[in-house]
Parts: C-alpha cells; structure tokens; sequence
C-alpha cells in the first residue's frame, strides 16, 4: 500500500488509489506524502497506522457500490491514524481506528494536537 501510495505522488491533485484485493500488514505503518484518495473498493486493509503528512489531505471512501470495505487501524503506542499535521476526510467505507499509549484513534498522541477531521 505505501508503495502505491508513494507512486499517486505526482505532483497533480489528489491522486486515487484504489484498493485491488485485501491488504493485511498489522504491523505495517503507512505515511501520506501528498494529498491522496484511498478508496476501499470493498476491499479490507489492517494496518498499524497511518500517519498523514504535514500539510496533506488523505481522504478515505469506498465507491463500489456494494458491500463497503473496512480500514482497521490498531496502534499500540500511538495514534491509529495521526492527522496531527496533515487532515482526515471520511467520506464513506467503514473505519476501525484504535490507538494506545494515550493516543486517539483518529488525531494525534500524547503531545500533539489534532489538525482537522471531516466526515460526510
């Protein structure tokens, strides 16, 4: 996933980058490096965490249609998605986030703030 990510970093406006079959890396920590669009595309991902990068937008939605996928996040020493420098847009799919080590699922850790969210 983090190569593919990379790769949608072009330059141009927020890239997509659709999901093409399960994605499973529990231990497996994702950085945005550029404003992106991850698309579940009834797919699952399990992943550590993401982390998005400092001034980006990663936006999160499942366009298929059908059944939607699921992104599960689970950090036990951190925030499941940290968005404390860069922002979170949830516009459909289902997402699981859960951090520890008194960190939000979704936002930032002990010592950093959150920068936005947008659900809709």
């Amino acid at each position: 996933l983090q190569s593919a990510l990379d790769a949608s970093c072009d330059g141009a406006s927020a890239d997509v980058v659709s999901l093409g079959t399960d994605v499973s890396s529990p231990s497996g920590v994702v950085t945005t490096t550029c404003d992106v669009v991850l698309d579940l595309a009834s797919y699952d991902a399990t992943l550590q965490s993401i982390v998005v990068g400092a001034g980006f937008t990663l936006t999160i939605r499942d366009t298929s249609g059908g059944a939607p996928g699921k992104l599960t996040v689970s950090n036990g020493g951190g925030a499941g998605i940290n968005s404390s420098a860069g922002s979170l847009v949830i516009v459909s799919g289902v997402l699981d986030a859960t951090g520890g080590g008194d960190s939000a699922g979704i936002g930032g850790g002990l010592f950093s703030g959150s920068r936005s969210l947008f659900c809709g």
